[in-house]
């Protein structure tokens, strides 16, 4: 997805929970930071406020969610989530503008989400 954040409060970019599994994209005083039943990573990169950044959530099999900002790698989790089939929600307490929000089924490479 493509964010422009007008400010860099924190809030939840992407969040998906199935029973006692969770995953979480966070936006945490300017910084990404991703959260899961498996284990939470620590501060990724910051955001730049009012410009536009691909930000990328990848959950593969058997892996810890790998974060990717502009093409590159900013956090990975060691921990693997188990594949879930809850409610997704995006955006809640996020300021800014959102655009091209994909869900695939298939964990993307890091070379076929390069910018």
């Amino acid at each position: 997805m493509w964010i422009k954040p007008t400010a860099l409060d924190d809030a939840v970019l992407i969040r998906q929970v199935d029973g006692a599994n969770r995953v979480a994209l966070l936006l945490r005083g300017g910084s990404l930071v991703v959260e899961s039943s498996s284990g939470n990573s620590g501060p990724g990169a910051k955001l730049t406020v009012g410009v536009w950044q691909h930000l990328a959530l990848v959950m593969a099999p058997n892996a810890g969610p790998t974060v990717l900002l502009n093409g590159a790698e900013v956090l990975r989790s060691t921990s693997a989530v188990p594949p879930l089939a809850g409610q997704m929600v995006f955006g809640t307490g996020y300021k800014g503008e959102l655009d091209e929000l994909q869900v695939a089924t298939t964990a993307r490479s890091t070379d076929w989400l390069r910018l």
